[in-house]
């Protein structure tokens, strides 16, 4: 899998899930994480649901399903449905205390970063 990365209004932000064979886009997946990253920290959605797809696949970055969850979590914020199926789907999968640490470390991120919500 891939991330297709474009630049909009200088803003660098992560268009989602390609094809298997990366048709069109970057196959970096170091650098889709980074950029996905600087997106995600200024509150683009799409940006933060690619960032936890990356972190619950371990794509350009270590397999970590709590920051997933946080991740789809404050993609989810402002009522995204995408970001609210991925975070209810892999809590599923998660221990109370992974869901717990997952809601205290969105909230600490918010409280930091208020940008991570609300565009």
């Amino acid at each position: 899998m891939a991330f297709l990365i474009k630049k909009q209004n200088s803003n660098y932000w992560c268009a989602g899930w390609k094809d298997e064979n990366g048709n069109g886009v970057l196959q970096d997946h170091k650098q889709a994480f980074k950029w996905c990253t600087k997106a995600a920290e200024q509150g683009d959605y799409e940006s933060q649901s690619g960032l936890g797809a990356m972190y619950e696949r371990g794509v350009g970055v270590l397999q970590d399903q709590t920051r997933a969850h946080v991740w789809y979590s404050l993609a989810g914020a402002d009522g995204n449905e995408i970001g609210i199926e991925n975070r209810d789907s892999l809590a599923k999968k998660l221990t109370s205390d992974q869901i717990a640490e997952a809601e205290k470390m969105a909230r600490e991120m918010v409280a930091a970063n208020p940008k991570l919500i609300g565009e």
